[in-house]
């Protein structure tokens, strides 16, 4: 406004001519020395961290890691260089040191203890070497003493059984025949119990021998009929017999399946009062693929909780002192065990004052391998 000029008007024009082409070229190299610096530094960043990391980090770890492996190997006397440990470690390394430590003492001592119960063990395995060879020199006096038994006991007892038989026949007045039937039963229940205990020691000691051959069951029937009918008889006891048409012939020991048989009817005749009834049946089990022998009676029958130790040695239904029915309490299991020996069991169901089923279970044996 000074000299007359307004907003808008020329005041003059001004040229300029630059050359830039050297300015780019510089920019060019200087942006590739940029870029190759930029390469570099990282680099030389990259390594030095590497290093720092393989001296102050992965070093230590591996110590440790090399440590480690010693122990679990079962060096327990090694320990981490502490002085090789930066101060982030140091505390890792020191714990490990005390845990090695403690292994090592825990270790000695273990060993100590190790050596103390292996001696003393050794002791205790002579010891019982000892007291072994006293139970066999017992199991052996033992075993011979029922084998003399056996023969003392029951020679006698079988001279009895004739002379009461013999004595039967002869006497015709009621009060002698009494008494010589009285001198028949206790005879018999006794060598029944010696016969029980001789068989039990037998099967204890494992010299009960299994001698199978084929039975008829028919015989064996007859067998049980001639020793059982004659008690059944007295009680006024109705005895039945029967075979299945499908049964043909059992295979077992005679003398062990007749044990078993005549032990069962026995009881059943014992635990069955007067006028009652007893059933003898051999059968097949079509479902087992075996053979049942059913003993029934309609006798005292068995508590509930009688039911799982009646097969138990010297286990009697009723154990007070002035009990009804007499026994030894080995019956059921002697039968029990040798029903075993042939393959199969024994089984029971029973109510009490309902009477009582026995089943003998045998496998069916189709042929024997010669």
């Amino acid at each position: 406004p000074k000299v007359g000029w307004k907003v808008g008007e020329m005041g003059g024009a001004v040229s300029m001519v630059l050359n830039i082409d050297e300015d780019l070229a510089s920019y060019e190299t200087e942006k590739e020395r940029d870029i190759l610096f930029l390469i570099g530094t990282t680099l030389a960043v990259c390594v030095v961290i590497y290093l720092a990391v393989r001296r102050f980090v992965v070093r230590p770890l591996k110590s440790l890691e090399q440590s480690v492996v010693k122990v679990s190997a079962g060096d327990l006397s090694t320990r981490v260089d502490e002085k090789a440990l930066n101060h982030e470690f140091l505390y890792l390394g020191q714990e490990f040191n005390k845990m090695s430590e403690k292994l090592e003492h825990a270790y000695a001592s273990m060993e100590s203890q190790v050596q103390d119960r292996t001696e003393e063990l050794k002791r205790a395995n002579v010891l019982l070497q000892q007291a072994n060879e006293l139970l066999q020199q017992d199991v052996d006096l033992k075993d011979n003493f029922l084998s003399m038994m056996s023969h003392e006991l029951r020679t006698p007892l079988t001279a009895i059984l004739a002379f009461a038989e013999v004595l039967k026949k002869h006497q015709t007045g009621s009060r002698e025949l009494c008494a010589v039937e009285e001198i028949e039963s206790n005879s018999r229940f006794l060598l029944t119990m010696i016969n029980n205990t001789l068989e039990m020691a037998r099967i204890e000691a494992g010299k009960s021998r299994m001698n199978c051959e084929w039975i008829d069951p028919g015989d064996l029937i007859e067998k049980i009929e001639s020793t059982i009918a004659p008690l059944a008889e007295k009680k006024n006891i109705h005895f039945r017999t029967t075979v299945a048409r499908d049964v043909s012939i059992l295979w077992g020991d005679w003398d062990k399946l007749l044990h078993i048989v005549e032990n069962l009817c026995s009881n059943a005749v014992k635990f069955t009062d007067e006028c009652g009834h007893i059933w003898l049946n051999i059968c097949r089990d079509v479902e087992k693929n075996g053979i049942r022998i059913e003993v029934k009676d309609d006798g005292v029958g068995i508590p509930e909780t009688m039911k799982e130790l009646i097969f138990d040695k010297f286990v009697q239904i009723d154990s007070s002192a002035s009990r009804r029915y007499n026994g030894s309490g080995l019956g059921l299991a002697i039968a029990k065990q040798l029903a075993q020996m042939h393959g199969g069991d024994i089984v029971v169901e029973s109510k009490e004052g309902e009477g009582s089923l026995f089943v003998v279970w045998l496998p069916q044996i189709e042929e024997i391998d010669e």
